[in-house]
């Protein structure tokens, strides 16, 4: 007997302003804030209330205005109410409110992002946000591959770093390794303000993994985080800002990257997302090669360079980064965003029919499935399938996830207990009379209770996202969406999930099989067959 899973997902795109080069700026693409009609603005999809909002410099929010914007008219995150979004872990990250200006590219070019943005309040908040390009189809295009300083989460290694020095001017927090009194004497001294590690795992503080670590990225996103002058609320304090951080999370970027892009022809859309509430725009200036440095452009009421042919094709999309020879396999274009229809079928491998059919609540997306045998239930056969409710891809957004245990009674499947869990299960596999789960960028293994599954080990896997898992004996194989693979044992003494050995050539996982006790077949999505040991 065999089960097969079977999802169809359904969505579908809106009209929205379209930019095009413009001939008074030697071909930039010119966004303001204050041509209401240049842009989109789409709510957060995980229950938050900040929005990008139209602020008018006469009548300021709670906080005060930031002033000198071109018109009077910007664009803030509102309400500034200290909320911050520091858990990036990759494009599908982004979920929250998003300000989008589509851009029609009419000929392949390399484009520079400068930005007029407030980075800084009185208060020493940091604000800060990040941008991105996707295709039209919602697909992430990826930024010009570049080099930078490894980093690593505060707290990722215990004991690595005792803390860092946060400085209310340039919102910026090194990290130390000395012990915490020696560091937090030396922080004061140089008038900042010393956050233990825990403090800052809260905040998102990052660190350089160590003296000459580099590492090569094309970068998904890139973060503009802190300005030169430090607290500021003035758009003029620096006019256009084109330095940050190409996959930045931290609390200041880097300043050593630039935003660029090679696009060919085609559709785009560039998308701000907040990294703090609060953080404000002015206007864009997407700069091919020869344009003329933006420094001293100064924009008028009207100037945001809209397309006299506003429309955006359904279905449209631009020639992917990652893959120039694609082909448009895109299929009819479904009605509406995040409807899905899913069912659990199953079936007799050796005649084909169908014994079972059970069909998934509304909007439900089936996600992965498998058979497990738990340790405590003899030889009883369950199935185990996560499901995310009302998903869309990009961004990656849903209301609830969980995963659902049935009984296998018969050929018939009936419904045990579902679990809720925090993000779309992605792999499952059978674990040592237990049940893995990959949820987020984590595997996470379970035993069956009563009422619901019951978590019994977790350990963070990669990066970014995990997307498939292979099981044999004691050891997981997880494939990563960017990162490639990790192999994970579990330690029985501890009862935990350790990571033992890693991927040393990122990939974009797609499928696993393993071969044997020490050896996985890896598929990527750039088409590659890897074997790796």
């Amino acid at each position: 007997m065999a089960l097969v899973l079977l999802a169809l997902g359904l969505s579908a795109g809106g009209a929205a302003a379209v930019l095009c080069p413009s001939a008074n700026h030697g071909g930039a693409f010119i966004g303001m804030a204050s041509d209401t009609s240049s842009y989109t603005v789409t709510p957060a999809q995980d229950g938050r209330d900040d929005v990008w909002t139209l602020v008018d410099e006469a009548k300021p929010p709670p906080g005060g205005a930031v002033v000198h914007s071109f018109t009077g008219k910007y664009l803030q995150v509102l309400p500034d109410n200290g909320d911050n979004y520091n858990e990036v872990h990759s494009y599908e990250s982004f979920v929250w409110t998003a300000l989008e200006f589509r851009l029609k590219v009419p000929a392949a070019d390399t484009y520079t992002l400068f930005v007029r943005w407030s980075g800084g309040d009185t208060g020493g908040a940091g604000d800060s946000m990040y941008a991105t390009m996707a295709n039209a189809d919602g697909s992430v295009v990826r930024g010009v591959p570049t080099w930078r300083d490894q980093k690593v989460g505060i707290g990722d290694t215990p004991g690595m770093f005792s803390g860092c020095c946060y400085s209310m001017t340039t919102h910026a927090c090194p990290c130390y390794t000395e012990d915490a009194a020696t560091a937090e004497a030396a922080c004061t001294a140089d008038e900042g303000y010393w956050q233990t590690t825990a403090d800052a795992v809260g905040f998102g503080a990052t660190c350089v993994a160590g003296e000459g670590k580099m590492e090569q990225l094309a970068p998904e996103w890139y973060e503009f985080a802190g300005q030169e002058y430090g607290n500021v609320m003035d758009f003029a304090s620096e006019p256009w800002d084109a330095t940050c951080e190409a996959q930045g999370t931290g609390t200041a970027d880097s300043g050593r990257d630039e935003a660029v892009w090679q696009l060919a022809a085609g559709n785009y859309v560039l998308k701000f997302y907040p990294r703090e509430d609060g953080t404000a725009l002015d206007a864009i200036y997407l700069a091919p090669f020869n344009a003329r440095n933006p420094d001293s452009v100064v924009l008028a009421p009207g100037e945001s360079s809209i397309c006299a042919d506003t429309s955006w094709p359904a279905g449209a999309a631009s020639k992917s980064n990652d893959d120039d020879d694609a082909a448009d396999d895109a299929g009819p274009v479904p009605p509406a965003p995040g409807k899905w229809a899913s069912c659990v079928r199953v079936v007799d491998a050796a005649s084909g029919a169908t014994l079972e059919l059970l069909e998934l609540g509304e909007s439900e997306a089936a996600l992965s499935c498998c058979c497990v045998r738990f340790a405590g239930r003899g030889n009883e056969a369950f199935v185990a399938v996560g499901t995310a409710r009302a998903l869309t891809f990009h961004p990656r957004t849903f209301t609830e996830c969980a995963v659902h245990v049935y009984r296998l009674l018969d050929a018939r499947l009936v419904l045990l207990h579902r679990t809720p869990v925090e993000a779309p299960p992605l792999a499952l596999a059978a674990f040592r009379g237990r049940l893995l789960v990959a949820v987020g960028a984590s595997a996470r293994l379970y035993d069956l209770g009563k009422r619901k599954l019951l978590r019994k080990a977790e350990t963070r896997v990669a990066p970014a996202l995990v997307v498939r898992v292979a099981v044999v004996g004691d050891r997981a194989f997880c494939g990563d969406a960017l990162h490639g693979v990790s192999l994970v044992r579990y330690a029985r003494e501890r009862n935990a999930l350790v990571v033992v050995a890693e991927d040393a050539a990122p990939r974009g996982v797609t499928a696993l099989a393993a071969l044997d006790y020490d050896t996985v077949a890896v598929a990527d999505k750039c088409g590659g067959v890897t074997v790796l040991r």
